[in-house]
């Protein structure tokens, strides 16, 4: 017996991954268009030199398939589509998008280059009235910022990168701060932005309802600004925008402070989750207690900012990412003060391994990191731990004198870290239920070992 396609379709909806929607699919020819439809609301990827398939694929088939489209990502450069003789192909794609109105979420990596095959392109994106999530990369000041002006759909969450085009026919500054005047229209809308390449500087918009923001490659806003700009906002990621530079003790200090006199009433509240360097977290001077913060970067004359911001947030979850090389002249146990104790229930440390010569070196580190739980009877919350060390350029000497290779040195951190290591940790911490260390190469080899703790014992989970 057969079945009608709206019986096939309310099949398909149970399948949440398209490898089940293929393997029905072949179980039976006539399950075909009922499963290209499910498949078309799935991410579908179009990289440049695959367009006219894509496009020949949509506009066919007995069952219109347009209206099956929910969410697409064109990805790579599109050049090669400014010659006359592909015309036709862009054309077919001026088809696709004005047919698709059920888009939702649609991602362009080479927007400029994108919009610039056809004004028609621009016009069908912006008249698609079901977009939430739109991501714009490699965008100007020109077709793609008049594109988010004109947007007719609510759109919910917003990824947008700018590229700045040499030679500059404005001021940098001022190409960075043009986002936020360009998604106004988006103001009432936006729920989570991502920006890179861009700076908040004079900004005078609310977002009210943007609970979560990103900002890479930036320059980092201050307090008071995002604060009047992102009123609710509960997410903050933070990468600057110059990877070389770093304030000085004195310039974080004398932020801070000028941060720390702002009158935020009960904002600084609202923030409960927040990701940047440890000199960026402590010149904002933020306040309250926080789910979860993830400390990107440490370096060593920063060190005693550590307790002063930790004491200021008191998350409940915790991730620093050190420099062994860098740490190395201060105590482990120096870096979590007493007051996160009761709040504290995870803590992951990622620990980047250079300049160790010796196999003391790691033998050392671990007993610091022993001695810093030791040192903290009072973390009668913390459930889970994790260790990443990732291990850089070493070469390891042995007793008598020769040189072990990379590979050796992967093979005797295996041996030394896991379940002596886990023990220490749990000997140091009872309420621990999670302990993950990880060994990871420059080369992206990872060795992940997991332990689970089961009525006082350790039990190693397979990989």
């Amino acid at each position: 017996m057969s079945l009608d396609l709206d019986t096939q379709a309310i099949m398909m909806s149970h399948l949440t991954a398209k490898k089940d929607v293929l393997a029905f699919m072949r179980t039976n020819r006539a399950h075909y268009d009922a499963g290209f439809q499910r498949l078309l609301q799935f991410r579908v990827v179009v990289h440049d030199r695959r367009l006219e398939d894509f496009c020949d694929f949509m506009l066919s088939g007995s069952i219109p398939r347009l209206p099956g489209l929910h969410q697409i990502s064109f990805v790579y450069g599109w050049g090669l589509f400014r010659n006359p003789a592909k015309a036709h192909i862009v054309g077919r794609l001026v088809s696709v998008l004005q047919g698709a109105r059920h888009i939702k979420k649609l991602d362009i990596t080479h927007c400029e280059d994108f919009l610039k095959l056809d004004p028609q392109i621009g016009s069908a994106i912006t008249s698609l009235e079901h977009l939430e999530s739109l991501l714009l990369h490699n965008a100007t000041q020109g077709l793609s910022l008049g594109l988010l002006k004109n947007l007719t759909s609510s759109v919910t969450t917003l990824d947008l990168a700018i590229y700045l085009e040499r030679p500059l026919t404005f001021p940098e500054d001022d190409i960075r701060a043009a986002p936020t005047s360009a998604i106004a229209t988006l103001a009432l809308s936006l729920e989570n932005l991502t920006l890179h390449r861009t700076s908040l500087a004079g900004n005078t918009i609310q977002f009210p309802k943007v609970k979560s923001l990103i900002m890479n490659e930036s320059h980092g806003p201050d307090k008071a600004c995002l604060a009047h700009t992102f009123p609710n906002l509960q997410r903050l990621s933070f990468e600057t925008a110059n990877h070389n530079y770093s304030m000085d003790r004195d310039e974080a200090r004398e932020q801070r402070q000028v941060n720390r006199s702002v009158d935020q009433g009960d904002k600084a509240t609202t923030l409960k989750f927040l990701s940047a360097r440890l000199i960026d977290i402590y010149s904002w001077g933020f306040s309250g207690e926080f789910e979860e913060m993830i400390i990107t970067e440490v370096l060593q004359y920063q060190h005693g900012m550590l307790p002063v911001v930790l004491n200021d947030a008191l998350p409940r979850k915790l991730e620093l990412n050190l420099s062994a090389s860098q740490t190395s002249s201060y105590q482990f146990v120096q870096l979590l003060p007493d007051s996160i104790a009761p709040r504290l229930e995870e803590l992951r440390m990622n620990i980047e391994m250079r300049m160790y010569d010796s196999d003391e070196g790691y033998s050392d580190l671990l007993t610091q990191i022993d001695q810093m739980l030791r040192a903290r009877p009072g973390l009668p919350f913390i459930r889970s731990i994790q260790i990443r060390l990732i291990a850089t350029g070493l070469r390891f000497k042995t007793s008598d004198g020769g040189k072990r290779s990379f590979g050796d040195a992967d093979d005797y951190l295996l041996r030394l870290l896991p379940r002596k290591a886990a023990k220490n940790l749990l000997r140091n911490a009872p309420s621990l239920r999670n302990i993950c260390i990880i060994l990871e190469k420059s080369t992206g080899r990872r060795e992940r070992i997991h332990f689970r703790v089961c009525e006082g014992e350790l039990v190693q989970l397979p990989k």
